[in-house]
């Protein structure tokens, strides 16, 4: 991280946060909750959001520690790893981000997150709504 908080050329790094209150999302049975207060990721924040590395310069962006519940595992690092559906997660959620439609025919404007494994520091890939 660059001393005025930008990493990469384009996009400046939020304050993290960890998250306060539980959240749904509306699909594959995403519930994230606060993490335990003693909860210490091996991954810090700056690592997380280079392992995203956001390069969308509309929208905004929130980085947020949090206990992450889904009943659809998720793989980080692609379909070799473990399945993971329980643990502790850096979120980078962009809202009113350019997101590519399926087939890649066009974009829309929506909400993106980018689960990031706060034990490794892999990434899931995007995950839109």
């Amino acid at each position: 991280s660059q001393s005025d908080g930008t990493v990469g050329k384009t996009v400046r790094m939020p304050k993290p946060t960890r998250l306060k209150t539980t959240m749904t999302l509306p699909f594959n049975g995403i519930r994230l909750s606060p993490p335990p207060i003693n909860a210490s990721p091996r991954i810090d924040a700056v690592q997380a959001w280079r392992a995203v590395g956001v390069h969308e310069t509309s929208g905004s962006f929130r980085l947020t520690l949090a206990r992450w519940h889904s009943t659809v595992p998720l793989y980080f690092g692609g379909n070799t790893q473990r399945p993971f559906s329980n643990g502790l997660v850096w979120l980078v959620k962009g809202e009113h981000v350019k997101i590519v439609t399926r087939g890649g025919g066009g974009t829309v404007v929506g909400t993106a997150l980018w689960p990031v494994n706060a034990s490794t520091g892999q990434t899931s890939g995007e995950l839109t709504y």
